[in-house]
């Protein structure tokens, strides 16, 4: 294999801020990749409004499914309430 250009590469403090910079943009990609189930290459902002948008809609679905079979589904996870007085 032969290595890149920047092997051993000295990077200036701007080269540095533009790495980091680009680097988190990956992570955050990265975890809308992964949040939404989705292949890695699959990375076209169109295409993941379209995923989110699919996602979210089938939230939704679920939700409302969920609802028809138990009204009351939403607070049947609530093991206790109360007042907090100050």
């Amino acid at each position: 294999m032969k290595p890149s250009k920047y092997v051993g590469h000295k990077f200036t403090p701007e080269q540095k801020r533009a790495r980091t910079i680009w680097r988190r943009a990956d992570k955050e990609l990265l975890a809308i990749d992964d949040a939404l189930m989705v292949i890695p290459i699959v990375s076209d902002r169109k295409q993941l409004h379209a995923r989110l948008d699919r996602r979210l809609d089938a939230i939704e679905r679920g939700y409302a499914r969920a609802k028809d079979l138990f009204p009351d589904v939403s607070e049947s996870f609530t093991i206790a309430s109360g007042t907090i007085t100050l």
